[in-house]
């Protein structure tokens, strides 16, 4: 069966719509403004000019952070989208200067809405630690998958996380496999592999690990495809031949 017409992106989001709720959809795709690199800061200058060109995985040596704190007091810096969400970020976890959670989740909630992976990211957090707002388990994996997917490395990790200490098992059979394919799609890629041409370089336990994850969304496949709509969906990711994230173990 070919099922190279099916609209992922349009079956993806009414399943995380669901359960997210219409607080946080439609959420506006702007992913292309953003740029994916690693980058490790080490002046604020590079930090800000980092952000200010759309990189959203830019990292900055701890001691630097009340010195940009102090710089991001001038709301000039703030009128771009990603340094300032590096501001109220950081005011969330109080990180550089005293935390105020209520504030931060104000202005954090718009700019997730708006699609920024980061804001994202936090608000996911706030949900499933209760940072500030309730706490709902599925709606902050949900928001973390989001992020990951627009490709913020530190969402992936926490899903990561996620899946080594076992909580993923609270979700329910259709989230979890959208969390088990998020896991699976960027595991290489967060070790600088690809399935297509670094294949000889996995070590022996990241095989292992990724054929556990590859094995339990079959399993999972099953059940979904016999209990929801998702038939098409759950078969585009794990049983198309030429899929991109087939691989044979």
């Amino acid at each position: 069966m070919n099922y190279s017409c099916v609209d992922f992106d349009s079956i993806y989001n009414e399943l995380l719509k669901y359960h997210l709720g219409s607080e946080y959809y439609p959420i506006a795709d702007k992913s292309d403004f953003y740029k994916v690199d690693q980058i490790n800061a080490t002046t604020l200058d590079e930090y800000l000019l980092s952000l200010i060109r759309g990189h959203i995985n830019v990292e900055l040596p701890e001691d630097l952070n009340k010195n940009l704190m102090e710089v991001l007091e001038d709301d000039w810096f703030l009128k771009w989208p990603l340094v300032e969400w590096s501001y109220w970020s950081r005011t969330l976890y109080g990180i550089g200067r005293r935390k105020n959670v209520k504030q931060s989740v104000k202005n954090l909630i718009p700019m997730a809405k708006a699609g920024n992976p980061g804001a994202l990211f936090d608000i996911g957090f706030c949900h499933r630690y209760s940072g500030g707002l309730e706490i709902n388990y599925d709606r902050g994996i949900c928001l973390w998958i989001e992020a990951s997917k627009r490709g913020y490395r530190k969402a992936w990790e926490e899903l990561y996380r996620e899946y080594e200490v076992k909580t993923y098992r609270n979700l329910g059979d259709e989230l979890k496999l959208f969390f088990l394919f998020e896991i699976f799609s960027h595991f290489l890629e967060y070790k600088d592999l690809s399935f297509e041409e670094d294949l000889d370089k996995i070590d022996e336990q990241d095989r292992l690990t990724l054929k556990k994850i590859y094995n339990e969304g079959k399993r999972l496949q099953k059940t979904v495809y016999e209990k929801a709509n998702l038939r098409s969906l759950t078969t585009l990711f794990w049983d198309v031949d030429e899929g991109p994230y087939k691989i044979d173990f």
